[in-house]
């Protein structure tokens, strides 16, 4: 799931094998998240609901990155790329079809945000 800003893009990488990663195209970014358990339990279902909106995404004959305010997906299956675009303030009120896929990812990122935090914040 890549997120488009005016000034960058941030994208969230998770995979089956548990690996989840998030970057941020103008610097940083977290890697190896998925060692944490809650970090991989909100992966596991944002791969669930990638699953549930297969049939929502096309073939991806490139790679482009999203426009700001839109939201591009990439789902890898055994046979071929898919993504999809969708603006970002469709998604967040839940007037697109991969808005449940959207929140999924974002679910994942809040579970990582806390990874970097304090005990006593958490």
């Amino acid at each position: 799931m890549e997120l488009g800003f005016p000034n960058g893009v941030s994208s969230l990488g998770v995979f089956a094998d548990g690996t989840v990663d998030f970057y941020i195209s103008t610097g940083g970014g977290i890697r190896e998240a998925g060692e944490n358990k809650l970090v991989r339990e909100a992966g596991e279902n944002f791969l669930t609901a990638a699953e549930a909106n297969l049939a929502d995404l096309g073939p991806a004959a490139d790679t482009p990155l999203p426009k700001p305010d839109h939201v591009r997906f990439y789902i890898r299956t055994f046979e071929a790329t898919l993504t999809a675009d969708a603006d970002e303030k469709d998604l967040r009120s839940n007037h697109h079809k991969l808005s449940p896929l959207f929140r999924a990812g974002h679910a994942v990122i809040t579970k990582m945000r806390y990874l970097d935090r304090p005990k006593d914040d958490a």
